[in-house]
């Protein structure tokens, strides 16, 4: 080979790459060259991954074999066809559609009645869906649309106030004080009422204006725990016990009690085992006393109360306490 024609055959090879490398870079950037993708498919309770080079859902909804009938639709996770996005195939469902009297069968895949009037383009203030327009649609449901005529009508309502609580740690648990009174607002409704062969059917809330604004209630709420107090003394337990009274004299103790004390008003006698002698204690209607005596009968939940005279203890008798034990 002369060097002409070496020449030549290296242009020729030279021109051939540079077309090779132009058209590789003209598919990258049109999108020609794509890279593949797992694509899983979700129809008819079934569940599959695709494998695909394809960016056009419905392309790879034909590789798979799926096949979409009338009024079927598909979602994809992720908008666009990417790595392991998820496509849904949405099956249209019959439903029975009776628009005053005229019957048909639609498919949709729409989820609720409203959304499935939205679709059909009804002047939603010339129709009235009876069951409301939240109701779930489902395969063979029944849909019945009256045609209606509408008033627009003013009302006023009542806009209840709100109670807020308020917690203060200043305050003992179950306590409370209104601090700001509340006070009810008023609003004025436009309110839209349909009315099919002369019978209110139906109304709708199109504008409200608020005429008075409500005053919510504020009330303090106690969140400390209460302390078990008489008067300023603190107690730790309350017992009910049966009492009784005696004088400083009776049983032959020569006015002396078990703990060497005298006996005298505010001294009560106890069963140690109840309440432990020297324990400071309070009796309704009686005071402040210390157990410091005992009595062969008083056992158990029983409290002997010394009295100054004789009328006095015959007065108290025999009756039910409650004793507090004084911190």
């Amino acid at each position: 080979m002369d060097f002409k024609n070496l020449l030549s055959h290296n242009l020729t090879k030279c021109k051939l790459t540079a077309v090779v490398v132009l058209c590789f870079a003209m598919a990258t950037l049109t999108g020609f060259v794509t890279a593949n993708k797992n694509v899983t498919i979700v129809a008819d309770g079934n569940k599959m991954v695709v494998n695909t080079v394809y960016d056009n859902p419905k392309n790879i909804l034909k590789q798979a074999g799926i096949k979409l009938d009338n009024g079927d639709d598909y979602t994809v996770s992720t908008g666009n066809i990417t790595d392991n996005a998820v496509i849904t195939i949405n099956r249209a469902m019959p439903v029975t559609v009776e628009i005053d009297g005229d019957t048909k069968v639609v498919k949709t895949t729409k989820k609720t009645v409203g959304e499935l009037i939205s679709s059909m383009n009804l002047d939603e203030d010339k129709y009235f869906v009876e069951g409301g327009k939240d109701t779930q649609l489902h395969t063979d449901a029944k849909v019945k649309v009256l045609n209606v005529s509408s008033k627009l009508v003013l009302r006023d309502e009542v806009q209840n106030y709100q109670v807020i609580k308020e917690p203060d740690s200043s305050m003992i648990r179950g306590n409370e004080e209104v601090i700001q009174a509340g006070r009810n607002g008023l609003n004025r409704l436009l309110v839209r009422e349909k009315y099919h062969k002369g019978i209110k059917v139906g109304e709708e809330v199109v504008q409200t204006s608020q005429l008075v604004r409500p005053v919510n209630q504020v009330i303090r709420e106690g969140t400390a725990e209460p302390m078990n107090t008489i008067g300023l003394r603190s107690y730790s337990q309350v017992l009910y016990m049966e009492a009784s009274a005696y004088l400083p004299y009776d049983g032959g103790g020569a006015g002396y009690t078990a703990l060497g004390i005298p006996a005298r008003y505010g001294v009560v006698a106890v069963d140690p085992d109840i309440i432990p002698l020297g324990t400071r204690v309070y009796i309704p209607g009686y005071g402040e006393a210390i157990a410091a005596d005992t009595g062969g009968a008083i056992n158990g939940y029983m409290i002997d109360l010394c009295m100054e005279d004789y009328t006095q203890a015959i007065a108290f008798g025999r009756r039910g306490v409650e004793v507090y034990i004084l911190d």
